[in-house]
């Protein structure tokens, strides 16, 4: 996992008061797997019970975007990390 993989975990831990072990981070390769993980994570939490998947994988995206540059319409949510963004 690259310096730009690890800062995005470490800004989505941040941002949903959530801790990912290093051993899950490491396999967490694609947009999709990451928003999953997270999702599954909050979900319970008041702040996000109600809100649709849909409308977390955005906000995910939306950081996505934030690290890279690339606009948040044009990221699929299949991307790797490493391999379609260029991420390190």
């Amino acid at each position: 996992m690259g310096l730009d993989t690890v800062e995005l975990i470490m800004t989505v831990e941040d941002l949903f008061e959530i801790q990912i072990p290093d051993n899950h981070a490491e396999n967490i390769a694609t947009v999709q797997q990451l928003a999953d993980y997270v999702f599954e994570k909050i979900k319970t939490k008041p702040t996000y019970e109600n809100m649709p998947k849909k409308e977390f994988e955005e906000q995910i995206l939306r950081l996505v975007e934030n690290l890279t540059g690339i606009p948040y319409e044009e990221i699929d949510m299949s991307a790797s990390f490493t391999n379609d963004l260029g991420m390190d």
